[in-house]
């Protein structure tokens, strides 16, 4: 894909000079481009990734008990980055980055996004919880979408994100009130990260191919995880290890069919498809992690979904068109 003439081109902040937008990285008429591509590929591998990212998330918990979370993290993305140069499937293609500024965004708060995530899932009460509050990124990158892409959001945001957080208040509720720990917060800074992510892969993907973004986004991971994990590099059982693997197989495929299908759908249409990862790791954890649910939080975790798909469905338009500010 061909970057337009004016790839390069900054585009003037907003009043007060204090925004800066991604549309100064990406041309209107390579955005346009993504407005015109099959919607339906890009709903099944959203439901595709999402699962995968469930399985992830249960064997990142489970392995972080043998191993410590930067060590797992950097694993992660030394699988991905070799998947990504031996992958010869679908989403597969030369890694010839185009434009390096919104690759090495994704990198970098890719990365810190997931260092955050493991955190929230080795240190959060359950895998579930950790994935509910990280997948509340849909809300910020609505956000995220409307201020540097011009995908104006509806008004309905504004209730639905307010809804959406008691649902998180009830998830988070003990019989002593609301508490959160260290990693249920990071569970929260994960998901802010993530949103501004996501929009960088839609940007992106206006001049990337997948094989691109994703290998950009696992040296990124590496970059930001390594300077943790190799100073207290541990050894490991063999069950640990295969935990590990799972998680980084998981992951890779995860993020391909993910970052694939961004080219096919918006922000918000897959931000919608993202809930569904909180929901099959609150399932996938009670079933292979014996995580007990109470009632209060599953009707928590419910309303937070329900609330964050009403509020980031798009809304109905005739031609929906990217609009540069």
């Amino acid at each position: 894909m061909r970057a337009g003439p004016d790839a390069s081109t900054s585009v003037p902040a907003s009043t007060g000079g204090t925004c800066l937008r991604l549309t100064s990285f990406a041309s209107p008429h390579a955005l346009s481009r993504l407005e015109h591509r099959p919607v339906l590929l890009g709903s099944v591998l959203m439901i595709g990734a999402s699962l995968l990212f469930g399985v992830m998330a249960v064997a990142a918990r489970q392995a972080a008990t043998g191993m410590a979370t930067a060590q797992l993290v950097t694993l992660r993305f030394a699988i991905m980055a070799v998947g990504t140069l031996l992958w010869r499937g679908p989403g597969s293609g030369e890694i010839r980055p185009r434009n390096w500024k919104l690759l090495g965004l994704r990198g970098a708060l890719g990365g810190a996004a997931v260092l955050l995530y493991f955190v929230a899932l080795s240190r959060a009460r359950n895998a579930g919880t950790a994935a509910l509050l990280q997948y509340t990124s849909p809300l910020f990158t609505y956000v995220f979408g409307w201020w540097l892409l011009g995908e104006r959001p509806v008004a309905r945001l504004g209730l639905g994100g307010l809804a959406a957080f008691g649902g998180v208040l009830l998830v988070l509720r003990t019989p002593e009130g609301v508490h959160p720990g260290a990693g249920e917060l990071a569970g929260v800074a994960s998901a802010i990260l993530a949103g501004l992510a996501v929009v960088t892969i839609r940007a992106a993907r206006a001049y990337d191919n997948t094989a691109t973004i994703l290998f950009a986004f696992s040296v990124g991971g590496l970059l930001i995880s390594a300077p943790f994990a190799l100073p207290a590099w541990q050894a490991a059982g063999a069950a640990t290890w295969a935990l590990a693997l799972l998680v980084g197989v998981s992951s890779f495929f995860a993020q391909l069919m993910m970052t694939h299908a961004f080219g096919l759908v918006t922000a918000g249409q897959g931000a919608i498809y993202q809930l569904l990862t909180p929901i099959f790791t609150f399932g996938l954890g009670a079933v292979f992690l014996g995580e007990s649910i109470s009632g209060t939080a599953v009707a928590g975790a419910l309303a937070t979904v329900a609330s964050i798909a009403w509020a980031a469905r798009p809304a109905r338009s005739p031609q929906a068109k990217v609009s540069v500010r």
